[in-house]
């Protein structure tokens, strides 16, 4: 897999928001590989998902060591029976897209919506599958959650980069993140 080198500067971004990783001079001296393996966690089958990631990093360049890291796939809880019980689709609203621990406690969920989330594998609406993704949404909410949604067009239009830098720096302002 190739990294864009703007992913390279993101030294320190996991152990921005929580203090809960070493200092630096503990940490491995290659930081590319913590980038590396977080972009590797991102699902093959999303190349929005992967825009976003690649978005950011590009867009803060300097500052990611600073930033709250953006955590792909983050399952929000994992219990084995429920799989076994009610198949693998049964936790597909546990999964968040991208997680961002910020000061103060703000968990922010980002997701990124493709058709799957409001239709069926003939491509047509479903009101049900609709309904569970927004009752994911509310459950969410009332565990402390910020939600945010981008609808996976959204990303593949000629702005998304920009749209998502834009987004990004409202975010960190609205929650007191200095970006520089």
């Amino acid at each position: 897999m190739t990294v864009p080198s703007a992913t390279m500067d993101c030294a320190g971004a996991i152990c921005s928001s929580g203090g809960v990783m070493p200092s630096r001079s503990l940490m491995p001296r290659k930081p590319s590989v913590r980038c590396t393996r977080l972009k590797a966690s991102l699902p093959r089958n999303s190349p929005p998902q992967t825009l976003l990631f690649d978005a950011f990093f590009e867009g803060f360049r300097s500052a990611v060591p600073n930033l709250p890291a953006l955590l792909p796939e983050v399952w929000l809880h994992w219990d084995p029976r429920t799989v076994k019980e009610r198949g693998p689709d049964a936790l597909l609203r546990f999964r968040m897209d991208f997680l961002l621990l910020l000061p103060h406690g703000v968990r922010v969920v980002i997701e990124v919506d493709g058709k799957h989330h409001y239709a069926n594998g003939a491509g047509s609406a479903d009101v049900q599958r609709y309904a569970q993704m927004v009752r994911g949404d509310r459950e969410l909410k009332l565990a402390g959650y910020e939600v945010f949604r981008f609808g996976a067009v959204e990303l593949q239009a000629p702005a998304a980069k920009a749209d998502l830098k834009a987004f990004f720096e409202a975010l960190f302002k609205r929650y007191g993140v200095p970006t520089n």
